[in-house]
């Protein structure tokens, strides 16, 4: 979930929590909510301790429960005002920025090191650009009823109109997903969120000991991608750029997406293949480029009509 949604939650919370819009549980609760976002910090990491990248070790109940217990004594130390409410709120901050992942497309390992896995349901974009749109009114909102702009309206009550807010929004999308889910053209099918909360994108995934098979729903028909295990040296012809999915580069961008497929190039002797996942769609591109048996590669994100390209 966006940075901006995760900074909302938290700031609901600590104030309904903390009766005001300015004390320590709503400055220590919301740094709690944005905490596990922090870990673009540890990008010297990344490469040697894969479980220090975005969305890994930071988005996990152990982080948040010694991050919250730390943060709570220097606290206490420094100022001698802290209560044990106070560790709540800030756990709770943590736990809800957990949570705000889990429900969409991007997995984390929330029970690491117990539990290994990426998990998520995928009830909403990572990325959602209304939700980020939808913070501006909402903190002018609470400014409004700070403010005694609007008379029915006091902190708890603004705060709790707000949340309920998120909370019908996410329930809509529960609902939309499972009726989609249900429908007897989309069984045995996952239904992947679009920005969109009643259009939705299916796929599914075949795994067997020699291959990845990746089924695209796109109507009227359905298209499968074939991804063979295993790595080879060479990529002499075009079909082998299917390989390229095993390189440690592409590994790193598509780890926690269950359904890669891929588009390919080839132009004056330059072969390109470009990876995409079905939970991402076009925001997200790892392409490849291979020349002479040497690899080329970058990540292209896009967002609204403009593409951002880094290199790995």
């Amino acid at each position: 979930m966006d940075f901006f949604t995760h900074l909302m939650i938290g700031f609901l919370i600590s104030s309904w929590l903390g009766g005001s819009f300015s004390n320590q549980y709503v400055v220590l609760g919301t740094l709690m909510a944005a905490l596990p976002d922090f870990d673009f910090f540890l990008y010297p990491l990344w490469r040697r301790m894969p479980i220090t990248r975005h969305h890994g070790i930071t988005h996990t109940v152990i982080f948040v429960m010694a991050a919250s217990v730390i943060l709570f004594i220097t606290f206490d130390a420094l100022t001698g005002i802290a209560d044990n409410k106070l560790l709540i709120v800030m756990l709770l901050g943590g736990f809800s920025h957990i949570l705000c992942d889990f429900i969409t497309n991007w997995g984390l390992p929330p029970f690491y090191p117990f539990e290994k896995g990426y998990s998520k349901i995928d009830l909403d974009m990572s990325i959602n650009p209304y939700t980020i749109l939808f913070f501006f009114p909402g903190l002018i909102f609470l400014a409004a009823a700070r403010l005694n702009y609007f008379e029915p309206f006091d902190l708890k009550s603004a705060a709790s109109a707000l949340g309920l807010i998120y909370l019908v929004y996410f329930a809509s999308r529960a609902g939309f997903k499972v009726y989609y889910s249900m429908k007897t053209e989309n069984k045995g099918f996952a239904a992947l969120p679009t920005a969109v909360p009643y259009k939705w994108k299916f796929a599914k995934r075949i795994e067997t000991d020699e291959e990845i098979l990746v089924l695209l729903k796109s109507n009227p028909r359905t298209k499968t991608y074939v991804i063979p295990k295993g790595r080879i040296e060479q990529i002499t012809e075009f079909q082998d750029l299917v390989y390229t999915y095993w390189l440690g580069q592409v590994q790193d961008c598509l780890r926690v997406f269950e359904y890669p497929y891929y588009e390919t190039d080839c132009q004056d002797g330059r072969m390109k293949i470009i990876w995409r996942s079905a939970e991402m769609g076009d925001l997200l591109a790892v392409h490849v480029v291979c020349e002479n048996n040497k690899f080329n590669s970058w990540i292209e994100f896009k967002r609204g009509n403009k593409k951002i390209r880094r290199q790995i």
